[in-house]
């Protein structure tokens, strides 16, 4: 679709210990064109911009473990069926209590699965369907940067560090822990950012 809604969702910790509530900017994007200024406030602003467009929800990054996997077979369905499974013993938290989201298949059998806390999950719908907003597309808010085949970027946001590996791995760091990162990411690859 050439025009796009792109809203991201950032978390705010309010007073109360372990409340917090949702800050939302968006940009309404046409042909990968900004159209018009960053605006923030209240979503329930942004529902006029959705008619015709694809909504894409930018969610915290922390929120999102993407790992790779690789699962034999053509059956998507089976596939995401399996997904929780082949990804078991890389996770803290029981598989019940987690949504995963599989990526295309990258190479032979390759995939990418994003996995979240089903509870986040739920909450950060929640925030979406009461302001009227159904996105066809949620993402870690990492992927949003650009993807460059033979380079890594690297935002600074100033308290959070944002870099983008590949078509569909990135991470989010603070200042002080963005080189251990940076240095693990690059003995895990096989090859190399430019």
């Amino acid at each position: 679709m050439a025009r796009q809604l792109i809203i991201r969702l950032e978390e705010v910790k309010t007073a109360a210990e372990g409340a917090s509530r949702w800050r939302a900017s968006w940009l309404v994007m046409e042909n990968g064109r900004p159209q018009g200024n960053l605006m923030r406030g209240d979503l329930s602003s942004a529902v006029p911009l959705a008619i015709n467009s694809q909504v894409v929800a930018l969610i915290p990054a922390e929120n999102v473990l993407l790992l790779d996997v690789m699962l034999p077979g053509r059956n998507r369905q089976r596939i995401l069926n399996a997904v929780p499974y082949a990804v078991e013993e890389q996770l803290i938290d029981d598989v019940d209590g987690l949504h995963f989201a599989l990526s295309q298949q990258t190479s032979a059998n390759h995939y990418t699965v994003a996995v979240i806390n089903r509870e986040k999950f739920i909450e950060l719908q929640k925030v979406l369907d009461d302001a009227h907003l159904h996105p066809q597309v949620m993402l870690p808010d990492v992927l949003a940067l650009k993807h460059d085949e033979q380079n890594w970027i690297v935002l600074d946001e100033g308290e959070r560090q944002y870099v983008r590996l590949d078509q569909y791995r990135g991470f989010v760091t603070d200042r002080d822990s963005l080189l251990t990162f940076l240095n693990t990411s690059l003995n895990e690859v096989s090859q190399k950012p430019r």
